[in-house]
């Protein structure tokens, strides 16, 4: 158990994954670089990791990681996203070595997060956490333009021009662009947007709408 504990905090600790900075410098402390809502998380799992081998863990939290690479301040081991995967590949180790000699078992990840983070057969990050990405929409913006995005999607009358599950990014772009207002050299309305970054504005419309994302009396 302390091997696995010890391995995870080498490579596990986001997508968000953790990845292993190849930098080539020498320390007495490993460096880590986190996000600020990250300081204090990982205090206890720092500790129990100096008292058993003897290294110090040293924590930066919230700093630009693509401003320390290359420097003096360069962290070993960084939480990132598979968004920035690929752009910063090669500042990175493989895992591949760590992975077979500690016998890790990246089967029971979900596969399509591994092969986003594999690139060429090596992998560089290993999981730590997902988000559950959604789409929410105006029904009246919809039915408002039903005839243009019935025609920007080959729908028969009488399909339904909501978004389902057979929908696929493609299919969310058309009807983006269906949807959207241009008049006289301006935009009048977007039709759609997305936030890569924090999304929880659709919680306030939930709740506005006298609904709720979580069921009473459960976690």
């Amino acid at each position: 158990m302390k091997k696995i504990i010890l391995f995870c905090l080498a490579i596990i600790m986001s997508i968000t994954c953790i990845c292993t900075v190849g930098c080539g410098q020498t320390s007495s402390a490993i460096k880590v670089a986190l996000d600020k809502e990250d300081e204090g998380r990982y205090d206890e799992l720092f500790s129990y990791f100096t008292e058993t081998t003897g290294i110090d863990v040293s924590a930066t939290y919230g700093q630009d990681i693509s401003k320390l690479i290359g420097t003096k301040d360069e962290p070993d081991i960084i939480k990132t996203s598979t968004v920035d995967l690929i752009g910063m590949k090669d500042s990175f180790i493989s895992l591949n070595k760590l992975i077979s000699s500690n016998g890790v078992d990246t089967s029971k990840y979900i596969d399509s997060i591994m092969q986003a983070l594999t690139i060429d057969g090596e992998v560089y990050a290993l999981p730590t956490s997902i988000n559950t990405s959604l789409l929410y929409y105006n029904k009246d913006m919809f039915d408002e333009k039903a005839s243009e995005i019935r025609s920007a999607l080959n729908l028969e009358e009488g399909q339904s021009v909501y978004p389902n599950e057979t929908w696929d990014y493609d299919d969310f772009k058309k009807a983006g662009v269906a949807l959207t207002v241009y008049e006289n050299g301006v935009y009048k309305q977007f039709g759609c947007e997305t936030q890569i970054k924090w999304w929880g504005e659709w919680l306030v419309y939930v709740n506005q709408c006298g609904g709720s994302f979580y069921k009473e009396g459960t976690n």
